[in-house]
């Protein structure tokens, strides 16, 4: 009986060492998930913004490019 009680108490130890070492990688697990989760909803919200005609004229505005019979305005700076 006493052999049997050992026995079930080490197993008890060992799981709940298991089981802890289980929640801490759940948890690190959790964070990159998190990270990855976010990272994508910025690259989506950019891919949105790239299926626009108004955000694909203001990038190309801003390096200088212009629609055919376009003129550019610059203002003078003193």
């Amino acid at each position: 009986m006493v052999v049997f009680a050992g026995w079930g108490l080490y197993t008890y130890i060992d799981q709940a060492a298991t089981i802890e070492g289980l929640k801490a990688d759940y948890q690190v697990q959790e964070k990159k998930k998190t990270a990855a989760e976010k990272t994508r909803n910025e690259v989506q919200q950019e891919v949105d913004r790239l299926n626009t005609t108004e955000y694909i004229l203001q990038i190309a505005r801003s390096k200088g490019m212009l629609l055919p019979d376009e003129v550019l305005i610059r203002k003078h700076e003193e």
